[in-house]
């Protein structure tokens, strides 16, 4: 018992010194956007993210995400053609899947940026994804920008085909760019 204490007093001691050091990303969300741009049979389409949270702890030096939860609300998604998003509304299973999600494990280092790791869940299904993204500082603002290519397939989400002629390529990019002050 007596070592088991000895570990753990070190240990919560880290844990402890590092979630202090942590500093909370406060996001303008009016300066932040997510969009989406998908392929359909005759044109493609783009939407945006309209109703989102974000929580991102940075490092003691307020340039680095070490923690991040993004949940966005399905009824959120636009994409200018109110019949199209109630059917994309439909083809997703709002009711039983209201919300995308994202939660961080792992940031690295890689050249020209960084790599973010996480665990996106869609429809239900998590899986792990990586992002490349870059981060920029400047007056004191930080601006995190990524793009992906998502294809639904993976998340239980069959192809959209609409009167046997008209579909929606699996593949969906996604981009993003967060903008917040460290505090």
């Amino acid at each position: 018992m007596k070592r088991m204490s000895r570990l753990l007093v070190p240990l919560s001691a880290l844990v402890f010194a590092s979630a202090t050091n942590a500093r909370p990303l406060h996001v303008d969300q009016a300066a932040s956007e997510i969009t989406f741009e998908a392929k359909a049979t005759m044109h493609r389409f783009s939407g945006k993210a309209e109703s989102w949270t974000l929580d991102v702890d940075l490092s003691a030096d307020g340039l680095q995400p070490t923690a991040a939860r993004l949940v966005l609300d399905l009824d959120g998604l636009k994409t200018g053609n109110e019949s199209r998003d109630e059917e994309m509304m439909r083809w997703m299973e709002r009711a039983e899947h209201p919300t995308i999600e994202f939660v961080l494990t792992g940031i690295a280092s890689r050249e020209g940026g960084y790599t973010a790791s996480g665990n996106l869940t869609l429809h239900g299904v998590s899986r792990p994804i990586s992002i490349p993204v870059s981060i920029e500082e400047a007056g004191g603002r930080l601006s995190l920008e990524g793009r992906i290519a998502i294809d639904h397939r993976e998340y239980g989400l069959k192809q959209f085909r609409k009167l046997g002629l008209l579909s929606v390529a699996p593949r969906v990019d996604v981009h993003f760019r967060i903008v917040g002050v460290a505090s």
